[in-house]
């Protein structure tokens, strides 16, 4: 995409697969939205998309696992809202951990 103002909500498609996952954590649409509303972000610039990303992985609370070090609890806790990473139990290919 061109511009980081606003999440370019294009979808794409690959084979069987089409996604409007867009940026450097590949948000979707609708979930990029839900955070920007929470989290007061008026632009979808990197810092942006960073604090987004710390939001999502404290909402489903593999944060502390990150602080300890633990990064497999970590994966498998963020498994549930980034689909490649593995143990995630959404539809679609996953990488192996190592």
């Amino acid at each position: 995409f061109t511009s980081s103002d606003v999440n370019p909500d294009t979808q794409v498609c690959s084979q069987s697969l089409c996604s409007t996952a867009a940026g450097r954590y590949m948000f979707l649409k609708k979930t990029w939205d839900s955070i920007a509303q929470r989290l007061e972000l008026d632009d979808f610039s990197p810092l942006s998309q960073d604090l987004g990303a710390v939001f999502l992985l404290w909402e489903v609370h593999a944060l502390p696992y990150i602080k300890r070090g633990d990064l497999r609890a970590a994966v498998e806790k963020a498994g549930k809202i980034w689909a490649p990473l593995p143990g995630s139990p959404l539809k679609q290919s996953t990488f192996a951990m190592y």
